[in-house]
Order: structure tokens, then C-alpha cells, then sequence
């Protein structure tokens, strides 16, 4: 578990991150959402130990990351792209960082194997493309085998293959019991990988809560209708208390009522329906109309 307590981190003048609090509870991935400038890497760093708090705290299964004696055994981070030497094979990179914590060498090929890059163990990293980085970086956080993984921006440089794989490896490792922290900028990748959200926006926390919980709470569902006679079915559905907008020949939007009522009532009076498609409010929509207004840049 990681838990963020009235956190505060002031660079000069400048307050990047003002009293902040959430949890990071195991078995779920957890979207570290925010505008740029927001304070989301300074948390990050916090939370890893590289920089100080100027008040508050962050822990990680309890205790300051740095004061744990295994820190790559509790938490495995990938901070942009892991900085690794370019002559340095893939395998060696990891053997060095496995030496550090006496994990044993047959790990380092376990986790070359994880991220797809075995074939790959004796190229230099200098050869490596930015996905094949981002691929070792990532093997880097899993390499003592955690509890808890903090990621940022992890699909940057992966192709759709890798972005399907990481989705796929970061609910896997949710579904172990693992702590998982994930900041990104890609809405629709959040959609289909987090399951909670901790959203901050000049440094201060706006939401804590549930994918579902914030799209049903900022976003507005609305059904799609098609049918023969649409004025007769908009009418209808206006009598409902439906808000009902037209979207094109024989289509209307409707908010305020259910696919399923709307079947029942166009049946009851005798209106021909050619479709109900129900419309979900996009995580997207949800997250520009709560962070509207806390960006940087306008």
C-alpha cells in the first residue's frame, strides 16, 4: 500500500505540491491522473525518496522508501525512461541492479523474458529503441518482484502490440495482490487499465474515487435512437422529461432516460425503433470537466 499524508514540496517560490492525501490500496491499478505541472512527478519522487517533503509524509507498505533495507523488493518504479549505459547489454544493466539487492542472476532473465526482450538480453542498450527502453525500464521495476509499482508514462514509445501487452501486465499484477500506480496522459488507456483515480490539479487533489464512479458523477449518459418517425418519438420522450436532441435523418440523442424505458414507451405508443445504442460518458469527458481551469497552459 502506498499512502500520501498532507503532503506539501515547495521548490523555491513555488509550491508544486499543497497538502496532499491519498491511498494507493493493493489489488486494483490506480490512475495518477493531473494537467501538466500539477504536481503528479514530484509526488512520484516523493513517494520514491529522491526528493524531501517539505511537510507531510509518503510511505510505502508503511515506512519511508528509503528506510526500507529491500527497497526493489517493495516497490518498483519507472520515472520517464530508466536511465541505463548505452554500451551495457540488457542483461548486464539488470545484472547490476539485481547485485545491488542480492537477487539472483536467473531473475534478471525471468524479467527479460516478462517484458518480451530475451532475444534481445546481449544487444547494448545504446541500439535500443525508445519502446525497447521503455520495455527495460519497466523490467527494472518488476526485477526485485514487488509489492507495489509505480509507473509514469509507461506506454510512451510502445507500439499498439506493447500497449495491448502493458494493459495486460499491469491488471496481472493487480489481480496478484500488488500495489499499482500508474501516471499517464492517455485517457482512453486509463479507461481500459485503471479501476481508481487519484486526480490532482495545481498540486491540490481533486478526486479520489472510482473509474466508474467519476464518469457516472461528472459525465452524462445518453442514448442513441433511430426510428422511422422521429418527431413523433421526440415528442414523446420530452413528455418523459427526456432531453432529446436531434442528430442527424431519423436519429436523436437522449439524455435523462434509460435504453429500456425508451423501448417500453415507443412500444406502448406504437412507434417503430430501428436502434437504441446507450452512450456512456467517456472517462476523457469526465476528466476535462473536472480539471477545467486547473491546467498551466490555456
Amino acid at each position: 500500500m502506498i499512502q500520501v499524508r498532507g503532503l506539501t514540496k515547495r521548490y523555491g517560490g513555488v509550491t508544486a505540491v499543497h497538502d496532499l492525501s491519498f491511498t494507493v490500496r493493493p489489488g486494483q491499478v490506480t490512475g495518477f491522473l493531473g494537467p501538466n505541472g500539477s504536481g503528479k512527478s514530484t509526488t512520484m519522487r516523493v513517494i520514491l525518496g529522491l526528493d524531501r517533503p517539505g511537510a507531510g509524509s509518503a510511505t510505502v507498505n508503511g515506512r519511508p522508501y528509503a528506510a526500507h533495507p529491500d527497497p526493489l523488493r517493495q516497490a518498483g518504479s519507472l520515472l520517464e525512461v530508466t536511465p541505463a549505459h548505452g554500451g551495457r547489454t540488457a542483461y548486464h544493466h539488470l545484472l547490476g541492479l539485481a547485485r545491488t539487492h542480492a537477487i539472483p542472476a536467473a531473475r534478471v532473465t525471468e524479467v527479460l523474458a516478462l517484458v518480451g526482450l530475451a532475444e534481445a538480453a546481449g544487444r547494448r542498450v545504446g541500439g535500443f529503441s525508445l519502446g525497447m527502453r521503455q520495455r527495460l525500464g519497466i523490467a527494472a521495476a518488476l526485477l526485485g518482484d514487488p509489492s507495489a509499482i509505480i509507473l509514469d508514462e509507461p506506454v510512451n514509445g510502445l507500439d499498439p502490440d506493447g500497449v495491448l501487452w502493458l494493459r495486460t501486465l499491469l491488471k496481472s499484477l493487480a489481480a496478484e495482490g500488488r500495489t499499482v500506480l500508474v501516471s499517464s496522459h492517455l485517457m482512453s488507456e486509463m479507461a481500459l487499465t485503471a479501476r481508481h483515480l487519484a486526480i490532482i490539479g495545481r498540486g491540490r487533489l481533486l478526486a479520489d474515487i472510482s473509474v466508474a464512479d467519476l464518469v457516472a458523477r461528472v459525465g452524462a449518459d445518453a442514448v442513441l435512437v433511430r426510428g422511422p418517425r422521429p418527431t413523433d418519438l421526440r415528442d414523446l420522450l420530452v413528455r418523459h422529461q427526456a432531453t432529446v436532441t436531434a442528430t442527424g435523418p431519423g436519429a436523436l440523442e437522449v439524455a435523462g432516460l434509460s435504453a429500456e424505458t425508451i423501448s417500453a414507451l415507443a412500444f406502448r405508443a406504437g412507434l417503430e425503433v430501428h436502434e437504441l445504442t446507450p452512450r456512456r460518458a467517456s472517462l476523457e469527458q469526465a476528466y476535462m470537466e473536472l480539471t477545467r481551469g486547473e491546467k498551466e497552459i490555456r
